[in-house]
């Protein structure tokens, strides 16, 4: 087993060296999951459930690991960031802006909200440009 953990730590630091991700790495099964009360003959009445590779899954935890013990996170995402965020939640977003309407309607200031939905952003992701943009972010190679 030891022989093992070694074999995979090293084809982790060899993705991280050559920054070459496996392409059979980035295959998912995908399973449909209804809502309830929706019609079933409607596309959008179904939730996509990925199911990836274990060792893409294992990779991504060693590397988050990483990326955190090497910048603080305060730099990384700004604080109003909470999608995809540990420790933080939808409600706890709600909560956040709701106390922050509530402080400034107090002080008589103006408040204004604009809400934005986005559906599958990040499969229209510019992946070059966000690359770049994290490299300005000090992100270790």
């Amino acid at each position: 087993m030891l022989h093992q953990a070694g074999v995979s730590f090293d084809l982790y630091s060899s993705i991280l060296r050559l920054g070459h991700f496996p392409l059979q790495w980035k295959y998912a099964l995908v399973i449909m999951i209804a809502k309830p009360v929706k019609h079933p003959q409607q596309p959008n009445t179904y939730r996509p459930i990925s199911l990836l590779s274990l060792l893409s899954k294992i990779f991504e935890r060693l590397h988050i690991t990483r990326i955190h013990a090497a910048m603080p996170k305060d730099e990384l995402l700004p604080l109003h960031k909470f999608g995809f965020t540990e420790g933080h939640s939808t409600v706890q977003q709600c909560h956040r802006i709701v106390s922050h309407m509530r402080d400034n309607l107090e002080e008589k200031k103006m408040c204004a909200s604009v809400f934005l939905v986005i559906e599958q952003a990040f499969d229209k992701v510019w992946h070059q440009g966000l690359l770049y943009k994290l490299r300005g972010k000090k992100m270790p190679h």
